[in-house]
């Protein structure tokens, strides 16, 4: 939560909210921070808040609000992910 801006990112857990268009809140066992995830980045792919997922990305420090970070990846997404038809 204190990194810098533009830090890499990995973060490891369970994506269990949708709080805005691309903003959704990840929680781990360290805790919860706010990611932005394009819809690009998980595709066709179902996310539910059972799923583990691995992201990639990096920190966006503004001064006005807690650090977010911006996703670019989603390498890894646990068996319970699947494809949408």
């Amino acid at each position: 939560l204190d990194a810098r801006d533009d830090t890499p990112a990995i973060l490891e857990g369970h994506v269990v909210e949708r709080v805005g268009k691309d903003k959704y809140v990840f929680q781990d066992a360290t805790g919860k921070i706010t990611v932005e995830i394009d819809h690009k980045v998980f595709g066709a792919r179902i996310v539910t808040p059972q799923t583990r997922v691995r992201l990639s990305g990096e920190v966006d420090s503004e001064f006005f609000r807690r650090n977010e970070v911006d996703v670019d990846h989603a390498p890894f997404l646990s068996p319970q992910a699947y494809f949408s038809r």
